[in-house]
């Protein structure tokens, strides 16, 4: 089977392990007995280009899940599949910009109480200007 990439570099299609665990993922078990007893026939046949080596790797993966489950290899096929969650981080001083811009925090309370210094990287960070 002749690879085919795309521009970013990634296997396209039925070449990808993400296509092939999405695939599997989405049966029900009858059928993916029926793929398993396919690709059985296909290994026995190694000349037949029907079944990638990476589509048999992500149906063997997943039965490891099946078998014996692992936070680890869940977490992997999870990102693997549905793309890694992004990590947000916020801070107290997310929250007091969010707050300053909304208008519900007095710049000039924010300045009595972090100092001047800090108060500014707020203002800057909220897109105010305040006059001295």
């Amino acid at each position: 089977m002749k690879k085919t990439v795309k521009k970013n570099g990634r296997p396209k299609n039925a070449e990808s392990f993400t296509w092939w665990l999405n695939h599997f993922g989405s049966l029900p078990s009858r059928e993916v007995l029926k793929e398993v007893k396919f690709m059985e026939t296909q290994l026995r046949k190694i000349g037949d280009d029907e079944v990638p080596l990476v589509g048999i790797a992500s149906l063997r993966a997943l039965i490891a899940l099946i078998n014996k489950p692992d936070a680890r290899l869940f977490k992997e096929i999870i990102e693997r599949v549905d793309g890694k969650l992004p990590t947000t981080i916020k801070s107290w001083r997310d929250e007091w910009v969010a707050a300053l811009k909304a208008g519900e925090l007095d710049p000039k309370v924010v300045e009595e109480e972090l100092g001047g210094e800090l108060a500014a990287e707020l203002f800057l960070a909220a897109s105010i200007e305040v006059s001295k």
